[in-house]
């Protein structure tokens, strides 16, 4: 790991080796045989796949919300629309509103 910080490695990926423990003794030992330049570039493939992950996941977080927002619109704007006079109404309501959520994917 020494080598590894002295030759300048990418510091969140010595970071995740590092966290990984004694399992990443044979990734660590296959970096340390690279040259300086192989090294760098996987450094850079490092930090792509990172930014694209962390791009992923904002994006699917941000769909997420989207669909909770949506879900609830319509959720708010059934319970409004509707006249629940009696249990077997509020039943009902309740059975249509779990319909759209598991057709909108959402697991119950």
């Amino acid at each position: 790991m020494t080598t590894l910080e002295e030759r300048g490695i990418n510091k969140n990926l010595l970071e995740q080796i590092r966290s990984m423990g004694p399992q990443a003794v044979d990734q660590a030992v296959a970096l340390a045989k690279m040259t300086n330049e192989q090294l760098a570039e996987y450094g850079q493939l490092y930090e792509q796949r990172t930014g694209i992950a962390s791009e992923q996941a904002g994006i699917a977080t941000m769909r997420a919300s989207q669909i909770d927002t949506n879900i609830e619109k319509q959720i708010n704007i059934t319970i409004t629309e509707s006249n629940i006079k009696s249990e077997e109404d509020a039943r009902e309501m309740a059975n249509k509103i779990v319909r759209e959520l598991r057709l909108a994917g959402v697991s119950i």
